[in-house]
């Protein structure tokens, strides 16, 4: 396989790249001016790596033809919620701009190239109780700026299916949690202030925001190899969840990474980080792709836990 990634030195990006180089394949990459890089040096010495802002026309064009693809990952995006909340403008150049860019240089210069477009579980927004756990029957009414670009995305998608025969696959993945995830995210923050503290570069007491909601949470090593199965199994024009179809409340996420440590620990809740569009319970329900592929996540959710505890504990 000749994979490129967008996105590829993200936290999805980077573990994908380095699954796709275990299966052999041949990997290359879109990397953009001024963003840290997640890639392990083991996996940036076997890639290929191009600078490229997806929001330009033309640096897409050439990209294409550079790398003529079999499979292009799209995972290039503004994916923090609360990001996009702060600059719309930006996100919607990036995910909806970037990704018309993308699609209309794979059908120019790579048109026998597949696409895995990687849109979001979060385009279903506040689901009603009836639609838990929620398949992809469900409606599509995002509930934040994030998610609205995600569903303009995925109708743009299957416009260039439709329109140009584009082989083109839409996957929403579920949260997804490991080593490498940013600390903006739920439950790298909440390991990060627990190594800080065993380290002693912080007050023992750790701000929290709504523990009562419920997600379901999927390991980003097994949520790649999703990814992966999609190039070869999925059909163009369909749309899949991703996701573990178990929820677990972010209280337990707390008490299980709290468990891991000997540390005498206060916990605060923080009001700025409770969230205006928050889901109570937020599920997927993921059969129509585990059909179709036979994927089914892997990792025990209390070891991915334990790994980003482990991965937060080296970094600080």
């Amino acid at each position: 396989m000749k994979a490129l990634i967008t996105g590829i030195q993200g936290f999805a990006g980077s573990h994908l790249c380095e699954h796709l180089l275990l299966l052999g394949a041949n990997v290359c990459g879109t990397t953009f001016p001024g963003e840290t890089s997640l890639l392990p040096e083991t996996a940036t010495q076997r890639i290929t790596l191009y600078s490229c802002d997806l929001r330009d026309r033309r640096a897409c064009n050439d990209l294409l033809q550079q790398t003529t693809p079999e499979v292009i990952f799209h995972l290039a995006a503004v994916a923090f919620v609360p990001q996009a909340r702060k600059d719309p403008t930006a996100a919607f150049d990036t995910n909806v701009v970037g990704s018309v860019n993308l699609l209309e240089a794979a059908r120019k210069h790579s048109s026998g190239a597949k696409v895995i477009v990687i849109s979001s579980g979060e385009v279903y927004g506040k689901v009603s109780p009836e639609e838990v756990p929620t398949d992809e029957t469900a409606r599509v009414q995002p509930s934040s700026f994030y998610a609205a670009t995600k569903a303009s995305v995925e109708l743009i998608t299957r416009s260039y299916h439709e329109s140009f025969d584009l082989p083109a696959a839409i996957l929403r993945p579920f949260s997804h949690i490991g080593p490498r995830q940013s600390p903006s995210f739920v439950t790298a923050s909440f390991a990060r202030q627990i190594a800080l503290i065993e380290a002693g570069k912080k007050e023992p007491v750790m701000t929290v925001g709504n523990l009562e909601a419920q997600r379901d949470f999927t390991d980003v090593r097994d949520m790649v190899r999703a990814y992966a199965i999609a190039a070869e199994k999925a059909e163009s024009g369909e749309t899949y969840n991703i996701s573990s179809d178990t929820a677990h409340h972010i209280q337990e996420v707390l008490d299980t990474l709290l468990s891991f440590t000997s540390a005498e620990i206060t916990v605060r809740q923080d009001p700025a980080l409770l969230r205006p569009s928050d889901t109570p319970v937020f599920m997927g329900n993921s059969g129509k792709y585990r059909k179709l592929t036979g994927w089914k996540p892997e990792l025990a959710f209390s070891q991915s836990l334990r790994d980003i505890l482990d991965y937060w504990r080296q970094a600080v």
